[in-house]
């Protein structure tokens, strides 16, 4: 056998091993340069974008005019000039919120590359709350707005006995009987589904004696706060079908007994008078099972000595009344 022809393997090669452990050697670099690389060009765009680029050029403020420009950007806090992702959004909002009582939503946003805009929803003034000799203005979504007038406002509904916890300005209405937040939640929604338009006071002092006031001239008597949205819609049915016969010129009471004996409308400086039944209110069928049944001495006429002299179980007190489990959970939308 020739041994010039036998060769070795490439393993057996002097020097292979070193080679093959310089080129892990160079990998491993390699890789850690490149990551080196990647931090440093992260850490530079963060740098420039923080401290470079994406300056606040313009402030876009929208959705009031109790405020001016001025007013709203110094209680934010932002200027121009500032840095767009520098600004903290979240603080922003809470600082105006808390800040501007008349601002029920603030929303501020980013418009890269060098905008921040501020959008509030304005509040818009809806109850005047009588307590402890005062009056008190709040907005429809609940928020507390003027505390401590001397005078109500005659534009808005006037609502009595409830109670008010905080009467900080911003906060929002909390009544130490946490049901007639409830009540009174319950009645705003109630008439805004309905269109029940014309509500202009509201008595909460006795929550199973419940009274409304239609345009300064018809007092309703609820009863209890049970099955209400039945009520009201039973209750504008009554003051539609006054409306065709009257006109505006009817003034009196409506007191409410049930489902079933129907409503007593009494007139101004009158003692009796006739138990009105109107038509059925659309989609309350169900409701209208729902509701317990007048006693046997309810007639179709109310002789009335007080407030519902036909009293069934569902007004004599707080039947199907719940008060909300807990205590810091807000009742306005």
């Amino acid at each position: 056998m020739d041994d010039r022809n036998i060769r070795p393997s490439e393993n057996t090669r002097p020097g292979t091993g070193q080679q093959a452990v310089r080129r892990r050697r160079r990998k491993k670099n390699m890789t850690l340069y490149y990551i080196m690389v990647f931090v440093i060009v992260v850490a530079a765009v963060l740098f420039l974008s923080r401290f470079v680029f994406f300056r606040i050029e313009e402030i876009k403020i929208s959705g009031t005019d109790l405020y001016t420009r001025e007013q709203i950007i110094a209680a934010c806090g932002v200027n121009e000039g500032d840095n767009l992702f520098g600004t903290d959004i979240k603080e922003a909002e809470k600082v105006l919120s808390s800040l501007m009582v008349y601002a029920d939503e603030v929303k501020v946003r980013r418009e890269l590359p060098s905008t921040l805009k501020i959008t509030i929803k304005q509040a818009v003034p809806q109850y005047c709350v009588f307590h402890n000799g005062l009056y008190f203005t709040v907005s429809e979504s609940g928020r507390l707005l003027e505390t401590g007038m001397q005078q109500p406002d005659s534009s808005l509904v006037l609502v009595s006995g409830f109670n008010i916890k905080d009467t900080t300005p911003g906060v929002k209405l909390r009544s130490t009987d946490q049901l007639k937040e409830k009540i009174l939640a319950d009645i705003s929604d109630g008439a805004k589904k309905l269109e029940l338009k014309g509500i202009t006071e509201i008595d909460l002092t006795d929550r199973t004696d419940i009274k409304i006031v239609y345009d300064n001239r018809i007092e309703v008597r609820l009863g209890s706060s049970y099955d209400l949205y039945f009520k009201l819609n039973y209750t504008k049915s009554v003051i539609d079908s006054l409306a065709e016969t009257y006109g505006d010129s009817y003034e009196g009471t409506l007191i409410y007994h049930s489902s079933t004996s129907g409503m007593s409308a009494i007139p101004k400086d009158s003692q009796t008078g006739p138990a009105v039944k109107p038509v059925e209110p659309e989609d309350s069928s169900d409701d209208a099972d729902s509701s317990e049944a007048p006693d046997d001495t309810s007639d179709e006429t109310s002789e009335d000595n007080g407030d519902n002299g036909d009293e069934t179980p569902e007004d004599s007190g707080d039947n199907g009344e719940e008060v909300p489990e807990d205590d810091d959970e807000a009742l306005w939308e």
